[in-house]
């Protein structure tokens, strides 16, 4: 355990986050990385791309701000054919 003091790993934008956030942006890029096996840009991508069903936020913007569960239900729809 780590003292109550100590900031736990960096957020994807660099800034302090928790082990949440981390959490959902590998879950949310996990799932980017399935519909998408070949593009070697998926950071780029959840950074810079809003998305109109995530309230036009990027994934990442999404993951920061507590709704991994949100980009996640979106990529799902997403890969069932939907956007393709």
């Amino acid at each position: 355990m780590r003292p109550s003091n100590e900031q736990g790993p960096a957020a994807p934008d660099g800034g302090p986050g928790d082990d949440t956030s981390c959490a959902g942006y590998r879950q949310v890029l996990g799932s980017l990385q399935e519909l998408r096996p070949h593009d070697s840009n998926l950071a780029v991508l959840m950074k810079t791309i809003p998305v109109r069903e995530l309230s036009d936020r990027t994934l990442q913007e999404s993951v920061l701000a507590g709704d991994s569960d949100k980009a996640l239900l979106y990529l799902q729809a997403i890969s069932g054919g939907h956007n393709r």
